[in-house]
């Protein structure tokens, strides 16, 4: 019978995500009686005076790509047929959107905004790459607005990211910037009153959903949910829908597989916060033995008997729409 690893899956959620981003680099070799300059302006195509969305290949420098190789070997015909400056161009864009979770980047686009926001409340000129001062001072505006900690080093986190992706010097490594930040954290810094999740716990508020949920189908989706959560070590995002989240991101009905004996599910993970790859995990849950009133594979028999028969995501309402991450909180 499979074994549940949840050692590893434990360690992974408590590492979390180190983001690290990528820059791109064409390198080509040309030979000497055309040269390709290599200053910053022939590599990105940026918008003076704006934080440009993404990076763009300069259509003049993709013009200069030749067609030998380093050894003056021609490239084959049927390699290079059809492809443009454009593809190339295009193909960059997508490489680089593609280093960067889509989550990360609207939180970034949302940093941008804060930033021009600021701007424009102050009458200061949107320059690009902005002066040390805006940096500063957008810092100190963020902390009087009362944004969390967590969301001013986020949206400064955008600003580098474009600063540096653009070829520009990452202004947000200054030590007062650092300081700035250092003084938010210190500032904001509250004691968390939230308590983990215990067996006990959870097999409290199992025997109150009934009470609290509006019909029997919901007491039974909201029991699922919970129990595959708890035993599955799974994020809320990871079986929910979320306003931030692309469709289809949580766990799928066809995601689900339990064995002949109802003795364990078996989940496929596709998209995680800590799997940005895609490279997928399959998850093992057994009956929890040592309770007799949590069983989550017979709490998800329960639920799948009364689901409707629709594809999508695993936990829905019986309506078919899936289940919220607001949803999963509330109850």
């Amino acid at each position: 019978m499979p074994k549940i690893k949840k050692s590893k899956r434990i360690a992974e959620r408590r590492a979390g995500l180190q983001e690290s981003h990528q820059e791109a680099h064409v390198n080509e070799q040309h030979p000497k009686e055309h040269p390709v300059s290599s200053n910053r302006d022939g590599v990105l195509d940026k918008s003076p005076g704006q934080a440009p969305e993404v990076a763009v290949l300069n259509s003049e420098a993709v013009s200069t790509l030749h067609t030998t190789s380093t050894r003056g070997r021609q490239v084959s015909r049927e390699f290079t047929r059809g492809i443009s400056s454009n593809d190339v161009r295009d193909e960059v864009n997508k490489l680089l959107q593609f280093a960067t979770a889509q989550n990360t980047q609207d939180t970034y686009r949302q940093g941008l905004t804060c930033f021009d926001e600021f701007r424009s409340q102050f009458k200061v000129e949107k320059l690009w790459p902005p002066p040390l001062e805006h940096v500063v001072q957008f810092i100190g505006y963020m902390s009087v607005k009362g944004l969390g900690e967590s969301t001013a080093r986020t949206y400064v986190a955008g600003i580098a990211y474009h600063l540096k992706i653009n070829g520009h010097v990452d202004l947000t490594q200054n030590f007062i910037v650092k300081k700035l930040l250092e003084g938010y954290r210190r500032k904001s810094k509250t004691k968390d009153i939230r308590l983990p999740i215990t067996s006990n716990i959870l097999e409290n508020i199992l025997k109150v959903l009934p009470i609290v949920c509006t019909n029997n189908y919901e007491a039974k989706l909201f029991a699922a949910a919970f129990s595959v959560a708890f035993f599955g070590y799974f994020r809320v995002g990871e079986l929910t829908e979320g306003r931030k989240q692309l469709q289809g991101h949580a766990v799928q009905f066809k995601n689900l597989e339990i064995s002949n004996k109802h003795t364990f599910l078996k989940i496929s993970l596709q998209h995680s916060k800590a799997d940005q790859r895609g490279k997928g995990e399959t998850i093992m849950i057994e009956n929890n033995h040592s309770s007799t009133y949590i069983k989550p594979v017979d709490i998800m028999l329960d639920y799948l008997r009364v689901r409707p028969s629709v594809q999508g995501n695993l936990f829905c309402h019986f309506g078919g729409q899936a289940l919220t991450r607001v949803q999963f909180a509330a109850v």
